[in-house]
């Protein structure tokens, strides 16, 4: 597929830069009781009840992972740090939820609100942050986008592919550069990387993450 070759190139080029934050009390605290009933499950004897309940419990964390109010904090001053340094940026956010879309943009295109308005206006260049979720993955044409923040991250390389791939219209000496937020919990004195880690590694082993800087928000 031409078009994906083409994506993928534009996505190898790319800058990563990883931003790491802690999951606030509330989340933290619903986070290290996730890993709490992962770690009983492991030792059960019964391996189709085991298999089950492992099954819905990781798809009960993916839920709650893509509805963090801490990502939305992080995603809000993200954009405000980029736009002091870089007025000019042109962003796109890929959110987990309409609902966080919502949350973290004044303007936002996705299955709840198909706003054409929004969307011509971001690629004439009226407003320069649009968030978004799947939908716009494919077949919708966007212009100058030169910076993509993945509020939520997948672990299928073709889905990052896919959504990076949203920043191909660029000026020649531009630079695609790709933000990821990603989440920490703690346990104890200890600060240790949640799931989504391991997503970033997985689905970035052909696609320069492994290479990513890493940014401290102050």
């Amino acid at each position: 597929n031409v078009k994906e070759i083409e994506e993928k190139k534009i996505v190898n080029k790319a800058k990563f830069t990883i931003f790491p934050y802690v999951l606030n009390e509330k989340e933290n605290s619903k986070y290290l009781n996730f890993n709490k009933r992962f770690s009983s499950l492991m030792y059960s004897p019964l391996n189709k009840v085991r298999d089950k309940r492992l099954k819905f419990l990781s798809f009960e964390r993916m839920h709650f992972m893509s509805g963090l109010d801490s990502s939305v904090v992080i995603c809000k001053r993200i954009l405000s740090e980029l736009f002091k340094h870089k007025p000019n940026s042109k962003v796109l956010i890929f959110c987990s939820s309409n609902k966080q879309a919502d949350k973290i943009c004044k303007y936002s295109y996705h299955t709840a609100n198909e706003s054409i308005e929004n969307l011509e206006a971001f690629n004439e260049g009226r407003i320069k942050v649009l968030a978004v979720c799947g939908k716009i993955d494919r077949g919708v044409n966007l212009n100058g986008v030169n910076v993509i923040i993945l509020e939520s991250f997948t672990r299928s390389e073709t889905k990052m592919i896919q959504k990076t791939g949203r920043g191909k219209r660029l000026d020649v000496d531009d630079t695609l550069s790709i933000f990821i937020p990603l989440p920490y919990f703690k346990r104890g004195k200890n600060t240790t990387p949640t799931i989504a880690k391991k997503w970033i590694e997985d689905a970035g082993k052909n696609m320069g993450i492994e290479n990513a800087s890493y940014h401290y928000l102050k």
